[in-house]
């Protein structure tokens, strides 16, 4: 009886260990070519971990490009490695609508520099970031320039968060899934190849990481700015002014879409909390500026044309003597002196382009007390960076 057991026993371990056998064959192709999938992706920078980039950035003095395309681009938790692994003491931190500022500006001060636009994408995120400071989880910076969105204010339960607390999607099994399935059919199509073959072209192909950033020299720089695509750059030089977004800005405001969907309501809630996290920044001893970021004015007098969205604005604009209560230095588009020329350094309907930051930095500048950081900014050299600039909306050194 034991005998006949124990043969069955040995029959079922040897049909185991032979269907092993048979499913480690089947599989073994497929996980070389998984392997070999995933060494692409990491040649391209495309699944390297967001705080591998970020420390890369930093350490590189080289201009260094970074952009996913097949990995979902995860801006908040990578500019958060970003601010964590420099402890900067300027901060810029917003939405898109800030990612024009850059490290030069600041000179002298520009290696205390870093551009986290896109780590807020609403007011719960300012208060995220609040907490983080406040509580020591990252460092205080002694600068925190802070673009504030208008539709942050909304009455509206369908925002997203930045995700700065999300997991990286270079750890995501999932992830690597779905970018292997991208790479075969960008495969197919050839645009693989071409970014394999701009990438061994490039002066500076070992510092483009990501396929955004090898396919098109669009990405984030070393210092966290936003550089865009070549074909963007190059239409700058050509065409005066344009609404280059997707739809273009002009359009959601007419149509009351996206930002401007109704209902365009202030929630005072949110207003209460975007007061509690400034106060508690200025606090925790850091100089706060509170920046209305401009719109075109085409779009602007859309806004003011509608009833309901010139209440939305108005309500917008008593938010910042608010902040100022709260101990923040503020500064809108109408105390620039670019305003009556703005569309020409407009990127489109409510994006500034690098020359128009340069003139919210020199506004700044002059409107700090003695005793701020912004007074060691070497003014003059700034002026004169903006006087050479190559065009209106960008001052060039592009990376290729």
């Amino acid at each position: 009886m034991d005998k006949r057991i124990d043969d069955e026993k040995s029959r079922d371990v040897a049909k185991a260990r032979s269907f092993l056998l048979r499913v480690s064959v089947f599989m073994a192709p497929v996980a070389l070519l998984f392997l070999i999938g995933e060494m692409l992706l990491w040649n391209l920078g495309e699944n390297q971990p967001v705080a591998h980039v970020a420390a890369k950035q930093l350490q590189s003095t080289k201009p260094t490009l970074y952009s996913r395309n097949l990995m979902s681009q995860q801006f908040g938790i990578y500019k958060l490695a970003g601010i964590q692994l420099r402890s900067p003491e300027i901060l810029v931190v917003g939405s898109s609508r800030v990612m024009q500022f850059r490290d030069f500006m600041f000179t002298p001060l520009e290696r205390s520099f870093y551009n986290a636009g896109g780590i807020i994408q609403g007011i719960y995120d300012i208060e995220s970031l609040a907490a983080l400071i406040a509580e020591g989880k990252i460092a205080a910076p002694r600068l925190l320039v802070i673009g504030i969105d208008p539709w942050w204010l909304r009455s509206d339960d369908s925002q997203q968060a930045a995700g700065i607390f999300d997991s990286d999607d270079a750890y995501n099994f999932a992830g690597h899934v779905k970018a292997l399935r991208s790479l075969v059919r960008r495969s197919l199509s050839g645009e693989l190849a071409e970014a394999l073959r701009r990438k061994r072209q490039s002066r500076f192909g070992d510092n483009k990481l990501g396929l955004a950033a090898i396919h098109s020299d669009s990405g984030f720089r070393n210092d966290g700015s936003r550089q865009y695509a070549r074909e963007i750059v190059a239409s700058f030089a050509e065409i005066e002014f344009i609404d280059r977004e997707d739809p273009p800005v002009i359009d959601r405001i007419r149509g009351r879409i996206y930002q401007f969907a109704i209902p365009t309501v202030i929630d005072d809630a949110r207003v209460s909390i975007l007061l509690a996290a400034i106060g508690r920044l200025v606090a925790s001893g850091v100089e706060v500026w509170a920046v209305m970021p401009p719109f075109a004015e085409e779009s602007l007098a859309a806004i003011r044309g509608d009833a309901e969205l010139d209440q939305f604005w108005n309500d917008y604009e008593t938010l910042f003597p608010m902040l100022s209560q709260q101990g923040a230095n503020t500064i809108s588009m109408d105390q620039l002196g670019v305003h009556r020329m703005a569309d020409e350094y407009m990127i489109d309907g409510f994006h500034p382009g690098e020359v128009y930051c340069a003139h919210f930095v020199l506004a700044m500048i002059e409107q700090a007390a003695d005793d701020s950081l912004l007074k060691r900014i070497d003014a003059r050299k700034l002026r004169q960076r903006i006087e050479s600039a190559e065009l209106p909306l960008a001052f060039g050194a592009v990376t290729d």
